[in-house]
């Protein structure tokens, strides 16, 4: 074990408060960034993950987001566009690592460390600011504020999946 990983078994994680459980590597702290098993989060935010051995990459599906992560890589490919990471994916363990913040982040969730009870808590459910658009208005509003709208797309469980985008009219 190198001296910039401190393996730490009692950092948890949570999705909508429910506790992630991981098989075979807990998560780690390298270089003050919290690394966990790419599987572990990625599947309990409904992602499917596939590993490719021979390219050494992790690839993961939801909806219309597709995630590619190059072992210790210092980017990642999100929905075409590149990021750059702050710790590279590598191996812990037979396990592909990635920092927590970007793996959760970039299926549109939010993080946050609580240092009392050393937990990650990541919202799936957490407010989305979209980009500013010429011509539309942004505006926050409460969280649990009703919205009337009309929708201009069909929406359908036969059809559709959480994450899916659509578009609206509030008038």
């Amino acid at each position: 074990v190198s001296s910039a990983f401190s393996y730490s078994p009692e950092i948890r994680a949570t999705v909508d408060g429910g506790l992630v459980s991981f098989a075979g590597a807990q998560p780690m702290i390298s270089e003050g960034r919290v690394l966990v098993p790419v599987r572990g989060i990625f599947e309990h935010m409904n992602a499917v993950v596939e590993w490719d051995a021979t390219q050494q990459v992790v690839t993961a599906h939801r909806g219309a987001d597709k995630i590619t992560l190059p072992l210790n890589s210092m980017s990642a490919t999100v929905n075409g566009r590149e990021v750059t990471l702050n710790s590279p994916a590598r191996l812990s363990m037979g396990r592909t690592m990635v920092p927590l913040r970007f793996l959760s982040e970039s299926l549109g969730a939010s993080v946050e460390w609580i240092e009392g009870t050393r937990t990650v808590e990541i919202s799936t459910t957490a407010v989305v600011v979209p980009p500013i658009v010429d011509g539309y208005t942004t505006r926050r509003v409460e969280l649990g504020t009703v919205i009337p709208f009309v929708l201009n797309d069909k929406l359908s469980s036969d059809n559709s999946r959480v994450g899916d985008l659509f578009t609206a009219r509030i008038d």
